[in-house]
């Protein structure tokens, strides 16, 4: 019954696209780990760590020849079904050359660790097209948007500290898609903080009705606002009262005890969403 929410800022015409640079469920890390597990058997018969940074070269220079199909004049004049198809070709486009985490043996754990960041952004934004210039803001933002992000930092990673290239004329291409690194690697951080918190908290009763637990911000970043949302329940499994926390200009490091007051009895648990506020 948990759920994480992350709300984040656009970034203009660069995400509505997503992908023109040369003119943001089921690939949860989670799963990404159990797909390098399961494929240890047959590992010496797979290409090893540089294969898998030539990949990803040359998946790029594919989503940014697909990309390049269209000029930002004749983006503007699709239809909305038109222009999430597009985003959809771009995002195949990638995942074709790209291949999948468990077609390749991993030696270095933290190539691994970005091997499995790149793969998730491209599963996000895989959903996240059929949410672009719709009314559904909160899932495109969710899935695209922070698709993206997960893409630039890995990419950024994979550039820095394992020597991916691509082809002469797209490396201003590159230096371009990296350039935000600082803003996505923010983002993706709030997003894990977010998806794990909700495992760690536990509002216990603190006399008179109220509840509280301890959040610690265990990101690098300061949070400004965050919204916990909490549902407590009776033995039955019945919801039997919802109410919301709010932290404000949490510094990295910092503990702080959050109190709400539950006017219900009988309450034997409780589970709870996090929100994020950029």
């Amino acid at each position: 019954m948990k759920k994480t929410v992350l709300i984040l800022t656009t970034l203009a015409l660069l995400l509505q696209s997503g992908c023109a640079l040369i003119k943001k469920k089921d690939a949860s890390h989670a799963v990404a780990a159990a797909e390098v597990s399961s494929a240890e058997a047959s590992a010496d018969d797979r290409p090893d760590d540089g294969a898998f940074v030539a990949a990803v070269g040359r998946a790029l220079e594919a989503r940014w020849d697909a990309a390049a199909a269209y000029t930002e004049t004749e983006l503007a004049a699709l239809t909305v079904g038109q222009y999430q198809e597009y985003l959809s070709r771009c995002v195949e486009a990638e995942r074709a050359e790209a291949g999948h985490l468990w077609d390749f043996n991993f030696h270095d754990k933290d190539l691994i660790a970005a091997a499995q960041t790149y793969y998730h952004g491209l599963e996000l934004q895989r959903e996240g097209a059929d949410y672009a210039r719709t009314e559904s803001l909160s899932e495109y933002n969710r899935t695209w948007v922070l698709g993206y992000y997960y893409r630039v930092s890995a990419v950024y990673d994979l550039y820095e500290l394992f020597g991916l290239d691509v082809g002469e004329q797209y490396r201003p291409a590159l230096r371009e898609f990296i350039a935000p690194y600082h803003t996505a690697k923010k983002q993706v951080a709030f997003q894990e903080f977010a998806d794990t918190l909700p495992g760690t908290l536990r509002f216990e009763p603190d006399g008179d009705g109220c509840y509280s637990a301890l959040i610690e911000n265990t990101t690098e970043y300061t949070i400004f606002s965050m919204s916990v949302d909490v549902s407590f329940y009776d033995a039955a499994g019945v919801i039997v009262y919802q109410t919301s926390a709010w932290v404000s200009n949490l510094r990295p490091g910092e503990i702080i005890r959050s109190t709400v007051t539950v006017d219900a009895e009988g309450v034997v648990s409780d589970t709870c969403s996090v929100t994020i506020y950029q």
